[in-house]
């Protein structure tokens, strides 16, 4: 008798679903111990995920594709039966989107597909300018909306630097620039917790004030760049410098027709430049380095800058003449040009701690870095709210271009 009403009670519940039911066999399942995964770049760039498969009674094959950017994926077991994968996740910069996963048989036929949300965040506090550089005239007046995010307090946004070229006010979210005179420098801009008053980010504008430069250019036939075909539009930010270079026989086409502004800036390219820009001196002696051909059209202005102190080869024997220069070098070979040429170096930015690569800038060339970001000679790029100065990065002939003017223009000293 007890046997039968336990019997009964065990279908009573089983139809109102009190117990647990058995997964039939080949009726395969997929769970996850989150339903959202939330990866914070501020406090870890990684994250775990078991993923519990069930119902499948032979080994299969778990697949996962993401179309998070940022996101790299890697299992810890790959291969199991009816039992648990974990899935490693690791973010590299903000980005939102599913985790797609598929088991498949041994036959490599699909059982099941399923999906999982995935968010990289950056819950660092971060200040960032509607532009990072901005050109003006005497008296124009230009206002750049200010952006705060990441986890953040009651804040304040106060001006903590100027250049005497401009005047530069907090303006509600928004930094306002009233051009003053003939100059360049940076604008920097912090952002304070109001209780305690702590600094928790910062950003930088770097302002160039000068003559307008594309009215300059009268278009047409008798525009400097005009017989190129790729050299980009009047309005364009690099037209003044590609102008500039050409008319002061800096720089020539890659071919009658191509300037290639987007083509990488070689080594031998740029210390051909600064050659042209000396004067192009004659220079004696052999060639210090073996891989210079001496035919080569950077020959001469290689033999000049090594023995001027101008620049150096990668080692005692070669100089890598059709490498690419990167930003860092273009800085120390300008600096080291502006040295002897009577150029002026002594402006220097305060440190290079508003960039945050900053730790990635080689020794021999923070000091020359320092001088031409307050120059204005080279800027920064905004990547999730940060500032790069890409020290490693190399440079195109365009933006090597808009570099030689202003290094021209900016640096010069004037005659006593």
């Amino acid at each position: 008798m007890k046997h039968k009403i336990f019997a009964l009670l065990l279908t009573a519940a089983l139809l109102l679903g009190l117990l647990p039911t058995a997964t039939a066999a080949g009726t395969p399942t997929l769970q996850f111990d989150t339903t959202h995964v939330w990866i914070d770049l501020a406090t870890s760039a990684y994250a775990s995920v078991d993923v519990t498969v069930g119902g499948i009674a032979t080994a299969y094959r778990l697949e996962v594709q993401s179309d998070v950017a940022g996101l790299a994926a890697h299992w810890v077991n790959a291969y199991m039966t009816d039992g648990r994968n974990t899935l490693r996740l690791r973010g590299s910069r903000i980005g939102s989107g599913e985790l797609v996963f598929r088991i498949y048989s041994n036959q490599d036929a699909l059982l099941l597909t399923q999906t999982l949300r995935i968010d990289v965040i950056d819950s660092t506090p971060r200040l960032t300018a509607e532009a990072l550089s901005v050109d003006l005239t005497p008296g124009t007046v230009r206002s750049l909306a200010l952006t705060a995010a990441g986890t953040l307090p009651t804040y304040e946004l106060r001006c903590e630097a100027r250049t005497d070229c401009v005047a530069a006010e907090i303006d509600g979210g928004a930094l306002r620039l009233t051009a003053q005179k003939i100059g360049h420098g940076f604008v920097t801009v912090g952002l304070y917790a109001k209780a305690g008053g702590k600094k928790l980010a910062a950003c930088a504008v770097l302002v160039n004030v000068n003559e307008r430069q594309a009215a300059s250019c009268p278009g047409g036939e008798a525009c400097p760049s005009a017989s190129f075909l790729d050299t980009p539009e009047a309005d364009h930010w690099a037209h003044g410098g590609i102008d500039f270079v050409l008319q002061a026989g800096l720089f020539n086409g890659t071919d009658a027709r191509h300037f290639e502004p987007d083509g990488s800036m070689t080594r031998g390219m740029l210390v051909t430049v600064l050659w042209r820009l000396a004067g192009k001196p004659e220079a004696e002696g052999a060639l210090p380095f073996a891989d210079v051909d001496a035919n080569a059209y950077y020959a001469e202005p290689i033999r000049w800058a090594a023995q001027n102190g101008v620049v150096n080869g990668v080692d005692a024997a070669h100089f890598e003449p059709d490498g690419r220069v990167t930003r860092e070098q273009i800085a120390t070979i300008l600096f080291r040009y502006a040295e002897k040429h009577g150029y002026r170096t002594d402006a220097r930015l305060n440190g290079l701690e508003l960039f945050y690569d900053e730790g990635y800038v080689s020794q021999y060339a923070y000091e020359a870095l320092r001088w031409a970001t307050a120059e204005g000679l080279i800027g920064g790029s905004a990547e999730n709210g940060r500032l790069l100065l890409d020290p490693g990065g190399s440079a195109t002939r365009a933006q090597v271009a808009t570099i030689l003017m202003r290094f021209v223009q900016n640096c010069r000293a004037e005659p006593a």
